[in-house]
This record gives structure tokens, sequence and C-alpha cells, in this order.
């Protein structure tokens, strides 16, 4: 995803990891809470199979955010030990 943007679209890794990563990450989750509500709603209402299938895309992007979310971590950690310097005293 992440080359996508850099490379595709011109965009700057930085304003990618700092700006937009974060801002598509906030809007997943939103939706994902979103689907949520609805299928709780149709629970209730009896409508199981839309409920199932609301679950599902729910789930997809929840698993969708978070695994993003986890590689931009890793990615800062790798860089953050890269930009290291071990000094001996």
């Amino acid at each position: 995803m992440n080359t996508f943007f850099t490379n595709t679209l011109g965009i700057s890794e930085s304003t990618f990891s700092y700006i937009l990563l974060p801002l598509l990450i906030f809007l997943a989750r939103i939706t994902d809470v979103s689907i949520n509500t609805i299928r709780i709603i149709y629970v209730l209402g009896g409508r199981r199979l839309t409920a199932t299938i609301l679950g599902f895309f729910e789930s997809f992007i929840w698993l969708m955010a978070i695994t993003n979310h986890r590689a931009y971590a890793v990615h800062r950690i790798i860089n953050h030990f890269k930009k290291v310097n071990f000094h001996s005293e």
C-alpha cells in the first residue's frame, strides 16, 4: 500500500506515514463501527442473513485497518533502529 501512494501517486513517504495512513485507518474504523451499529439493528430485527453479511465486511475492514497499523508501527521501529548510533564509551 505504501508503494502505491509513494511511487504511483507521487506522495512522499513521510506524508504517507504521518498524514495519509492515520487518516485511512481513522476512516476505516468509522466505517467499521457504523457497519457494526447497522448489523446490531438487523440482528435485533431478526434479519440474520443480512447481519451475517455485514459482520463479514465489518471483520474484513477491521483486519485491513489493524494490519496496516501494525505494518506502519513495525516500519517505524525498524527505521528508528537504523538511525540510532550506538557509541561505546
